[in-house]
C-alpha cells in the first residue's frame, strides 16, 4: 500500500511536470480551490492545484494506506482559460492513458484476501475435518476427498473470480448483475467474490448449481455467513430451466449434458424453487468446472449457459493454468465468438482485444519465445492472468505442519478466462462497432514483462489479432511508460497506443 501511495505522488508530479514544465515543482502542499468542481476518489480527496491543473490523488497515512483507486487530471476554468489551454496541450493522450493504466494496475496488483465470513464458514467447517485425519494418522499427500479439495481451492477460486469480475467492472462500469449463476459453484467462493465486485447491489442473489450433495450442504452452511452481507446464495443440484416471459415453462433440449467431476453441475434439465421471469440471469459464471467435461459435452453445457445469460448480461468461463484447459478457453472463445460462432450476439470484453483467432492456440503459427539466448527453443503458450492473494485459515492449518507454524502464506493463482457480452437484441450491430472502435487502443500483456539494462521487453496480444514483442527503452519511451512496463503483470491491460518500433514475432519453419 505504501508503494501504491508513492506511485500515486510520483504519478502526480509526473503530470504536473508535463503540463507547466516546472520540473522541480514542489506540490506537496494542498492549495485551497478557487474555481472548478472538487474531484472525489471514493469519498475522499487531496487536490492540488498548479496553474488551474487540479491533480487528485490520496492521502499518505502513517500506519493504513488505502488503495488509490483513482487518479484524474482537471482544468480549472478561471480568467486565464487561453494560457491554461496551451499549457493543457502538452498533457497528451500518453499521459492519459497510463493514468487509466495505473488505475488499472493498482486495483489488480492488490493482494486479495479472503472475506471474513467465507474465511470464517472455512474455519469452521474444514480444520476440524483437517485435524480428524490428523488425528487418524492420515499424510498430506493422501487422496484428499472433495471437500478437502474444494476448502483447499476456495480462496484461488475467489481470487480468479474477483480478478474477471474486477474486468468486467473497469470494462463496463455501468454494469451491474443482480441476479447471478453459478455453474459448478463448489463451496461457493464465486459468489463471494461477487459481492465484493459490486458492493452497491442489494440485495444479491447467486443460483449455485452444486450436484455434489457433501459440498452443497457445506456451501449451504457457509452461506449463513453472507446474509450479513446482503448476499443471498441458493444452491441447487441441477440447472434451472428456462422460463418464457409469459411464464410458461420451456424445455431444455440438452439433456444430456452430464456432470463431469465433484464441482461440475449436473444434468441442463431441471428445476428450481424461485426461477425468475425468463430463467436467465446477468451474470452466469463457471470457475474451474468446465476442463472436467468430456469434449462432447463441452458445447452443449456452454450453449446451456449463454442461453440462461439475459441480454446485456456477462458469461464468465474461468479454467486453471493448465495448456489443456487453455486449449478448453479458446474453444469455447470460438464457440462464442470466433468465424464459426454459433451465436451473433456476443461480445468480447476480456481479455481480447479483438475477435480473430487467438495466436497463441494449439496449431496456430510457431512463435518464438524470447528468452535467454542460450536456451531458446519452443514453449507452449498460454494466454494466463496472474492474481495475488492470501491464503484461507483453513489452507493454513492443512500446511502448519509442512512450515512448523500457522502462518498464512501469499499465492498467486494462475488461470485462463473469456468475458463474453451478450448483446442487446436491437444493438447488436451498434454496440459490436463502438466495440470495435474502443479496442482498437489497447492490448493484453501475455508474458512476465522482462526487465533488461534501460529497457523492457513487453510481449503484447494486439488488437490486431497478433503477438508483438515491444521494446520500452529509459532513454526513448514516455516516463510513465517505463515505469508501467516494469511494474505490470501477466495478464495486465496495455493501454498505450501501438507504434513501429513494436517488433512483430515471426513464423518459424522448423518443427
Amino acid at each position: 500500500d505504501t508503494r501504491r501511495a508513492t506511485a500515486v505522488a510520483m504519478a502526480g508530479r509526473c503530470i504536473l511536470d508535463r503540463a507547466t514544465g516546472c520540473m522541480k515543482r514542489n506540490v506537496s502542499t494542498p492549495p485551497s480551490l478557487k474555481y472548478g468542481t472538487v474531484i472525489s476518489a471514493l469519498g475522499f480527496s487531496v487536490v492540488r492545484r498548479h496553474r488551474g491543473i487540479h491533480i487528485v490523488g490520496m492521502p499518505a497515512r502513517r500506519h493504513k494506506c488505502t488503495p488509490a483507486l483513482a487518479v484524474e487530471v482537471a482544468v480549472d476554468k478561471g480568467e486565464n482559460d487561453a494560457d491554461e489551454d496551451s499549457e493543457m496541450s502538452e498533457l497528451d493522450a500518453a499521459t492519459e492513458s497510463s493514468l487509466h493504466s495505473y488505475v488499472a494496475h493498482s486495483i489488480h496488483s492488490k493482494q486479495l484476501v479472503v472475506p471474513t465470513g467465507l474465511n470464517l464458514g472455512l474455519k469452521e467447517l474444514a480444520i476440524p475435518v483437517f485435524r480428524d485425519a490428523n488425528q487418524r494418522g492420515l499424510k498430506m499427500d493422501r487422496n484428499l476427498t472433495p471437500f478437502e479439495l474444494a476448502a483447499l481451492d476456495s480462496d484461488m477460486m475467489y481470487a480468479a473470480a474477483t480478478r474477471v469480475f474486477r474486468e468486467a467492472v473497469d470494462r463496463r462500469p455501468e454494469f451491474t448483475p443482480m441476479r447471478v449463476l453459478d455453474f459448478g459453484a463448489s463451496l461457493g467462493s464465486v459468489a463471494w467474490a461477487a459481492r465484493d465486485a459490486w458492493p452497491h447491489v442489494n440485495p444479491l442473489t447467486v443460483t449455485a448449481v452444486e450436484p455434489n450433495a457433501e459440498l452443497r450442504a457445506a456451501g449451504e452452511q457457509i452461506s449463513e455467513h453472507a446474509k450479513a452481507k446482503k448476499l443471498n446464495i441458493i444452491y441447487t443440484e441441477k440447472l434451472p430451466k428456462l422460463v418464457a416471459a409469459e411464464g410458461d415453462r420451456k424445455e431444455d433440449s440438452r439433456e444430456d449434458v452430464n456432470g463431469a467431476g465433484d464441482t461440475a453441475a449436473g444434468d441442463v434439465a431441471g428445476d428450481v424453487a424461485g426461477d425468475v421471469a425468463g430463467g436467465r440471469f446477468d451474470l452466469v459464471t463457471s470457475c474451474f468446472g468446465l476442463q472436467t467435461l468430456p469434449k462432447a459435452a463441452l458445447q452443449p453445457t456452454v450453449e446451456a449457459l449463454w442461453e440462461r445469460t439475459a441480454p446485456g448480461g456477462m458469461l464468465a468461463l474461468i479454467l486453471p493454468p493448465s495448456v489443456d484447459a487453455f486449449q478448453t478457453t479458446v474453444a469455447v472463445r470460438e464457440l462464442l465468438v470466433g468465424e464459426a460462432a454459433v451465436f451473433d450476439d456476443a461480445l468480447i470484453v476480456a481479455p481480447c482485444a479483438h475477435t480473430k483467432p487467438c495466436p497463441l492456440r494449439s496449431g496456430g503459427a510457431l512463435q518464438k519465445w524470447h528468452g535467454s539466448k542460450k536456451y531458446k527453443k519452443l514453449r507452449g503458450d498460454s494466454c494466463l492472468t496472474a492474481q495475488r492473494y492470501c491464503e484461507s485459515q483453513a489452507k493454513a492449518y492443512f500446511m502448519r505442519k509442512m512450515r512448523n507454524g500457522m502462518e498464512r502464506k501469499p499465492h498467486v493463482s494462475l488461470f485462463s478466462y473469456v468475458l463474453v457480452e451478450r448483446a442487446l437484441p436491437k444493438t447488436t450491430g451498434a454496440v459490436a462497432e463502438a466495440e470495435a472502435e474502443a479496442n482498437d487502443e489497447w492490448s493484453r500483456v501475455v508474458r512476465k514483462p522482462r526487465i533488461r539494462a534501460a529497457h523492457v521487453i513487453v510481449d503484447l496480444c494486439t488488437a490486431d489479432g497478433v503477438v508483438l514483442a515491444k521494446t520500452i527503452s529509459k532513454r526513448s519511451a514516455h516516463p510513465m511508460q517505463y515505469r508501467q512496463a516494469r511494474k505490470t503483470a501477466l495478464g495486465e491491460a496495455w493501454l498505450w497506443k501501438q507504434d513501429e518500433d513494436a517488433v512483430e514475432y515471426l513464423e518459424d519453419d522448423f518443427q
